[in-house]
């Protein structure tokens, strides 16, 4: 019998990074998580800080990562040789300066704002300062995203107000029935909520987001207005027929601003809101439903 004769541990590998890397990937998905569920905004920006630069290691040690982001870059330049060029950006050690500098995003060529420019200048100074020690490292960049355009819905679909309509019914639903969160949720992710009680926020948060995008895929009208995304530097869903141009996000009032600050797609984000029952907790997973 030959090793990995199906070539499942390769494809695991190829697609999800050594074990690890998965282990790394989690972590950043929980401070992530956790950052889109805090009431706190410093607590929250400083979780989705740690979530994205923990995602960032995770990213960079995937195989499966530089062939998709390759590809997506390829096609935001239109293809060809100017496609090429976006490509060999995604890796040049002076694309922080570049942006900085010029305002413009060299992979996609589209206009950044304040926040993505000042982040250009950090990623510059950063660069320099590891450039001393001797240790250079390529700035990250955000993946591209649908850009975000002032799309009108009617009246009479307006999607910013069913997505909110469906976090509503779902948010009520949970501080009702604290239990109907297993009904999604894995059971480690039960246990984490059981053995460590500042986790229940992320319960509840992933519990909501995983409600809201059953309801879409489940629905024929829904799924084809939301296309649900989600994931490290994309928003939760991007819009479709009358919602075209638009993106979503689903988290707590006090991360709205965070939301709206995000590289990438921040400018022009809908951010759907979600009130947490106060001293809600995640029930035993032997007491789901």
């Amino acid at each position: 019998m030959s090793f990995d004769a199906d070539g499942r541990i390769a494809n695991n590998f190829y697609q999800n990074g050594s074990s690890t890397i998965q282990d790394v990937r989690l972590a950043g998905s929980l401070f992530t998580s956790y950052a889109d569920s805090s009431d706190s905004y410093v607590l929250g920006t400083t979780a989705a800080f740690i979530g994205q630069a923990l995602n960032d290691i995770a990213g960079r040690n995937t195989p499966a990562t530089y062939v998709n982001q390759a590809e997506s870059d390829y096609t935001a330049q239109g293809g060809g040789a100017t496609g090429a060029l976006g490509v060999a950006n995604r890796y040049n050690p002076t694309l922080s300066f570049y942006n900085a500098f010029s305002g413009i995003d060299a992979i996609n060529g589209s206009q950044l704002s304040g926040v993505q420019q000042g982040q250009a200048w950090l990623g510059s100074f950063a660069t320099v300062a590891l450039l001393g020690t001797g240790f250079a490292e390529t700035p990250a960049a955000p993946s591209p995203v649908p850009p975000v355009l002032q799309a009108t819905a009617t009246a009479a679909l307006d999607p910013v107000q069913i997505l909110q309509n469906l976090t509503d019914q779902n948010a009520a639903a949970l501080n009702a029935n604290p239990s109907l969160a297993n009904s999604v949720l894995s059971p480690a992710e039960n246990l984490a909520a059981q053995t460590q009680p500042f986790l229940n926020p992320v319960a509840y948060g992933n519990a909501i987001q995983r409600l809201v995008n059953a309801d879409i895929l489940n629905s024929p009208t829904y799924s084809s207005i939301f296309d649900v995304v989600g994931g490290p530097n994309n928003p939760d869903y991007v819009g479709m027929g009358p919602a075209e141009g638009l993106n979503f996000d689903i988290t707590t009032p006090g991360q709205v601003g965070a939301h709206l600050a995000r590289p990438g797609y921040g400018q022009g984000l809908n951010v759907i809101t979600y009130q947490r029952a106060p001293g809600w907790t995640l029930p035993p997973q032997t007491a789901a439903p």
